[in-house]
């Protein structure tokens, strides 16, 4: 039994392998079938890009160069057809010389342009993708402009005799105006001065442009109706004119009447043909003053719309300012900020305007915007681009005044400044005169030694002139220090640099003070140290643990701080209100204290020891 057990198991293993294998057959089979029909198409869908790819070479892009100047050519045969065809036809001039060989090169121009036009891609205007397939090129050429092209190209020029319809021919070239506005050439250069000057002004040029060539040809169908008739009439020009060997002089009088026409004036038709063309040139006229001329009047109202938008900010601040009785010192500082800011635009766009901008352009039109700004900083060359990049996102804009202090001397630094505009002047406060360290311009950098070594701050910066700074807050400050170990060398480096030059200014002008100098701050150091003596006396620990949290890093100028400090709290003991309060301590502050103060929504979000920091004498 077991050996037949066996066998069957035997058996049934052999059936299994076989249909195992035959499967693994049959999935094969279906995995060559379709890697053959993927093949095949692939091959099919190459063969068909190869194929479209021979046709396209026959295709002409729109924004080859080749087209480009075709187009220029194109534009210039129609500015010239546009001024000498209705000439030649109203005033009866006939093409000799130069002007025939105008003329033919003019009509050999159009036919190759018709030509040209079956080859020529197009761009969808759903999609604005470039169609370069041959068949709906020519579809819709045919669908377009072949019409205006096709009348329009007839070789009036190589025809020997003159009639009525040579005429008409000649007359059928001015159509082609209506084509300006689709070349591609004339596309490219519209955008480009659209975006580089003020659209209104764009829109001002076009519309005179439109009402000359409007002028110019009534004035010539004018001329050309009175030369073909039979009476002579008031409303025709007088003899003298139509006789006139001066092609200029019958210009002149059949432009006036033009601008006559169309303006309403009398100018007494007398035959039905006359009668019909004025009253046409009439409902011309209103049109052109209605459409034209209305238009004209509001882009003149627009054409300085960022000058008159400014303004009415200014009128609203001014009449705020007034109503409020603001103190006219305060009222000009405010003023002058807000000329400033309007004028240069101030505000960072990429985060309002452009909020929807994808990223990628987003990030592109930021970079741009400080390009010159980071070619005017020497310290960005130590940086490779991600730095840059990385700066320039954390980096934010403040304007500092005139006069305006930066940052205070003996404060510890939370913002690391760049110079964009303007000019900043360091010094060192001394109880008698301060010591200047020097300026800087454009390009430079300050606060970064304090944000190095965590200690006060050894000078005062201040503004000399309108100052546009970029700053970066502490943590971003050290967050790239830490990324970017050639950036924290360098500044580290430019750092002890300026420290030592401090140093050696200070010894200097100590050397050089005057013994009655040096007397009066003797006095007055006496004098400090024998008020912190008494207020030890009085206030023992209480005094020691106010002035610890500050005092130390503090130079020593700061001694008549802590006993400002003390009489405040001598005050503050006894309960006494304050007599009068003055904003004038404001104008103490480093711009990170004011910028805190004016976020400030809340004691729970102030600052540790910022009381201390900010409300010193």
């Amino acid at each position: 039994m077991e050996d037949v057990s066996k066998f069957k198991l035997t058996v049934s293993r052999m059936f299994e392998k076989a249909s195992q294998i035959k499967l693994d057959e049959e999935r094969s089979a279906r995995v060559a079938e379709l890697v053959d029909s993927e093949v095949m198409v692939l091959n099919a869908s190459q063969l068909a890009q190869s194929q479209q790819r021979k046709a396209y070479q026959l295709t002409i892009s729109i924004h080859s160069t080749f087209r480009h100047w075709w187009d220029f050519i194109i534009t210039a045969s129609i500015a010239y057809v546009i001024v000498t065809i209705p000439i030649k036809v109203g005033f009866d001039v006939q093409s000799l010389g130069l002007n025939y060989v105008l003329d033919v090169v003019v009509d050999v121009i159009y036919l190759i342009e018709m030509v040209l036009n079956f080859f020529t891609s197009y761009e969808d205007d759903a999609t604005g993708e470039e169609i370069k397939d041959l068949d709906k090129v020519r579809l819709n050429y045919v669908k377009s402009w072949f019409l205006v092209d096709a009348v329009s190209s007839f070789p009036s020029s190589l025809v020997g005799t003159t009639n009525g319809l040579l005429t008409l021919s000649k007359i059928l070239k001015v159509t082609r105006v209506a084509k300006v506005s689709d070349s591609g050439l004339v596309r490219t250069v519209s955008g480009h001065i659209d975006r580089s000057m003020n659209p209104s002004m764009l829109r001002m040029l076009k519309l005179t442009v439109i009402f000359l060539v409007s002028q110019h040809l009534i004035a010539c169908t004018y001329y050309y109706i009175s030369l073909n008739q039979s009476v002579e009439t008031t409303w025709a020009p007088t003899h003298e004119i139509r006789s006139s060997d001066s092609l200029g002089q019958q210009y002149v009088d059949a432009f006036y009447f033009a601008i006559m026409v169309t303006t309403a004036n009398d100018v007494n038709p007398t035959t039905p043909i006359e009668k019909l063309f004025t009253s046409v040139m009439l409902f011309v006229g209103i049109v052109i003053n209605a459409s034209i001329i209305g238009s004209a009047a509001n882009l003149l109202a627009n054409l300085d719309k960022e000058e008159i938008a400014r303004k009415n900010q200014m009128d609203s601040i001014n009449d705020y300012l007034r109503f409020k009785k603001v103190p006219l010192n305060l009222q000009n500082k405010i003023r002058r900020y807000y000329d400033y800011a309007l004028t240069t635009r101030l505000q960072d766009p990429t985060e309002t305007l452009f909020a929807d901008l994808p990223d990628r352009l987003k990030l592109l039109l930021k970079l741009n915007l400080h390009s010159e700004f980071v070619r005017k900083v020497p310290l960005f060359r130590a940086l490779s681009h991600s730095g840059v990049v990385a700066i320039i996102q954390c980096l934010a804009p403040v304007v500092a005044m005139p006069g305006e202090i930066i940052i205070v001397c003996g404060e510890v630094a939370s913002e690391f400044y760049f110079i964009k505009t303007g000019q900043v002047s360091l010094c060192v406060p001394g109880l008698v005169n301060s010591i200047p360290l020097g300026n800087l311009g454009e390009g430079s950098f300050f606060g970064e030694t304090s944000l190095l070594t965590g200690e006060p701050t050894t000078a005062e910066v201040k503004a000399e002139r309108m100052c546009e700074l970029m700053y970066l807050d502490k943590d971003d400050f050290e967050a790239i220090v830490d990324r970017f170990p050639t950036f924290f060398l360098a500044v580290r480096r430019i750092s002890e640099s300026r420290m030592q030059t401090a140093q050696n200014i200070q010894k200097m002008s100590k050397m050089n003070r005057r013994p009655t100098q040096i007397l009066k701050i003797k006095k007055i150091s006496f004098r400090s140290v024998a008020q912190a003596a008494v207020l030890k006396a009085r206030f023992g620990d209480r005094l020691e643990t106010l002035t610890s949290k500050g005092a130390s890093g503090r130079s020593e100028g700061r001694v008549g701080s802590i006993v400002g400090g003390g009489r405040r709290l001598m005050s503050t003991g006894r309960r006494k209100p304050i007599s009068s309060f003055s904003v004038n301590f404001i104008e103490r502050l480093s711009l990170a204290q004011a910028r805190h103060l004016t976020r400030l929504r809340g004691m729970r979000h102030m600052q540790s020891n910022a009381e201390e920091d900010i409300f010193w004498d």
